[in-house]
């Protein structure tokens, strides 16, 4: 299953609105999220964030992921 969630992440200095991307462990599909403006792959709870744009959602729209609620707003 994939699932993309909206969530915050805070940095240092501000606080911003970013997607959540969890996956099963596909090459191909990492390699499609790695042109994601703005990703990161956080080992710790193996899943990647970037940042939301219109941009990114579209990608993330035509690689199949299933969006929660707050992102279809």
């Amino acid at each position: 299953m994939k699932i993309a969630e909206k969530v915050k992440i805070k940095t240092r200095n501000k606080e911003y609105k970013a997607i959540k991307l969890t996956f099963r462990f596909d090459w191909d599909l990492i390699e499609k999220v790695k042109t994601l403006e703005n990703r990161k792959y956080h080992p710790d709870g193996k899943y990647w964030t970037c940042i939301l744009n219109s941009q990114n959602l579209e990608k993330i729209k035509k690689w199949g992921f299933e969006l929660d609620e707050n992102l279809q707003n």
